[in-house]
């Protein structure tokens, strides 16, 4: 459940290194937040079964969160750009890779 939080920051990191953002204290919070997120995403999916509206309601969650905080990205203060970019990169990617890692169960 922790391999694609994981996977999503390291990602995170590469795609900023890669556009040049600087990594701030801002940048580490919302990793956090994201690691926070990101568990959570893969519990629901995981315990789930891969139910559809699992999918459906971690994808809502998702969208949400990546809308609301993403949206600072659009800031002109650049602490809360790198905030909102770096929620926006960290759970879109967190949100791919949740359902690629779920546990696969043996029929009883």
């Amino acid at each position: 459940l922790w391999l694609p939080v994981a996977l999503a920051a390291g990602g995170t990191l590469a795609i900023f290194g890669m556009a040049g953002v600087p990594v701030q204290l801002l940048v580490v919070l919302g990793l956090l937040l994201v690691l926070g997120t990101g568990v959570d995403y893969g519990v629901f999916i995981d315990e789930l079964h891969g139910r559809p509206r699992a999918f459906v309601a971690v994808s809502l969650a998702a969208i949400a969160t990546m809308i609301s905080f993403g949206l600072l990205a659009l800031s002109s203060t650049p602490a809360l750009r790198a905030f909102g970019l770096t929620i926006l990169v960290g759970n879109g990617l967190v949100w791919l890779l949740a359902p690629c890692f779920r546990h696969t169960r043996s029929a009883r």
